[in-house]
């Protein structure tokens, strides 16, 4: 472990209790660090399935749910003048994203990457071997090791945030609205009243942050609020979803399933 990292570690061991933990609207809400009390505003956050939260520190993950990091070893690159920004984890690769490169490592630790002309994209699971690049209005797939990306969907001056296939479904989702892209028609959902920060599609729901509260989008159209607070970002590692919010408190979210009455 780099020396650098242990302040971390030691910062990670106070934020691991829940502070209040509160049933809102079909959701388990857990505060697992209070932002006011812990100043991580300049961290990016994410997840590994069934492993929890993680900090980007630098070249590195370090866990911040201790509950559900487990014994999960640190994960660095092997090369410490890159920076972690995003991650996309596939079967064969750990790809990331710093700066205007895009970066991957193999089975054998060994670090391969490529660069694009700008540094302003995200980069999305799309299959086991391939990534989305999401830039501006533009999402292209391109394989991992290489190879022109190719574009798969356009939506003219939106800049897109997150693109989601569902099924035989696409889902879009812009800065302002959410959308629907069914048999190459694409379909508004919502046009939302204030700039989305943040999003989440998958078995947990639809979640869609703003710049004041957290949002449930449900099956039939509606709207609920889950709680005020001003969001940042929205991650899920398949049993338990993330909130970080702009004063960077960590928020543990579970959905409730509610038990069928019996006959």
């Amino acid at each position: 472990m780099l020396p650098s990292m242990k302040p971390y570690i030691l910062l990670v061991i106070h934020l691991l209790f829940a502070l209040a933990i509160q049933a809102q609207n079909d959701y388990l809400v857990s505060l697992l660090n209070d932002g006011e009390q812990t100043d991580m505003k300049d961290m990016q956050f994410c997840t590994i399935a069934g492993r929890g939260l993680f900090a980007m520190v630098g070249n590195s993950l370090v866990g911040i749910d201790e509950e559900r990091n487990g014994d999960f070893q640190e994960l660095s690159l092997p090369d410490s003048t890159y920076t972690i920004e995003e991650i996309v984890l596939l079967p064969d690769f750990f790809v990331c994203k710093s700066d205007s490169n895009i970066l991957y490592i193999n089975k054998r630790k060994r670090l391969h990457g490529f660069s694009l002309d700008t540094d302003s994209f995200h980069i999305r699971y799309a299959s086991d071997s391939t990534i989305y690049i999401l830039v501006q209005d533009k999402v292209f797939e391109t394989k991992v090791r290489g190879g022109a990306p190719e574009l798969r969907f356009e939506y003219s001056n939106h800049k897109i945030l997150e693109y989601q296939p569902v099924l035989h479904n696409v889902y879009v989702v812009t800065e302002e609205q959410l959308l629907i892209k069914t048999d190459e028609k694409l379909v508004l959902l919502l046009n939302m009243p204030e700039p989305i920060k943040a999003v989440n599609i998958s078995s947990h729901g639809i979640l869609i942050g703003t710049q004041s509260a957290l949002f449930c989008y449900d099956s039939v159209g509606t709207l609920r609020l889950i709680e005020e607070i001003p969001v940042h970002q929205i991650l899920n590692d398949g049993d338990y979803l993330y909130v970080i919010s702009e004063d960077s408190s960590i928020y543990r979210l579970q959905r409730e399933h509610k038990k069928q009455a019996k006959k």
